[in-house]
């Protein structure tokens, strides 16, 4: 299942995990709790007044969410360069864009679009030519397969006259 998402979902740590580079609740700040999308989601938590790198950060599954108070598993991601590391009092967190996020897109896109132009051949008839129809006109023909649901509130269809 996708994980949920919310904008601006940022805060720092007001408790640190106990102990430090291996416990399982943290506490942001206060009112913070409601800044984030309902669980489960990926975090990265990194150290304040810094950029996240792979030496400075660690990405988090929060599973659960009191008020401030986050259920965090940790060493969440695969890559060798996501080891735990000491969470302590005024780290960063944000539910960020993670490798997570990119998959899921991935793994539940259905959809694909592929135009098709050929200007002979099949997916292109030139009504003129069908001795059933009067007068000049082409058919461009466009496959395309749309994941459910799908709205239209216009189809236009380009006339010469």
């Amino acid at each position: 299942m996708a994980d949920a998402h919310a904008n601006f979902a940022y805060s720092t740590v007001a408790t640190a995990p106990s102990p430090a580079s291996s416990g399982t609740s943290l506490t942001v700040q206060s009112g913070d709790g409601a800044k984030f999308p309902a669980v489960n989601f990926n975090a990265t938590v990194w150290t304040s007044g810094a950029q996240p790198t792979t030496t400075n950060s660690e990405i988090v599954r929060v599973t659960n969410v009191t008020g401030d108070v986050f259920t965090i598993t940790r060493n969440t991601n695969t890559e060798t360069v996501n080891q735990s590391r000491s969470i302590i009092v005024g780290d960063q967190i944000a539910a960020a864009i993670t490798g997570k996020t990119l998959t899921d897109i991935e793994a539940n896109y259905t959809g694909t679009y592929t135009p098709y132009f050929p200007m002979t051949g099949t997916g292109f008839q030139t009504l003129a030519n069908n001795s059933s129809n009067t007068g000049t006109a082409s058919l461009f023909v466009f496959p395309i397969t749309l994941p459910n649901p799908n709205k239209f509130n216009q189809i236009l269809v380009p006339q010469s006259l």
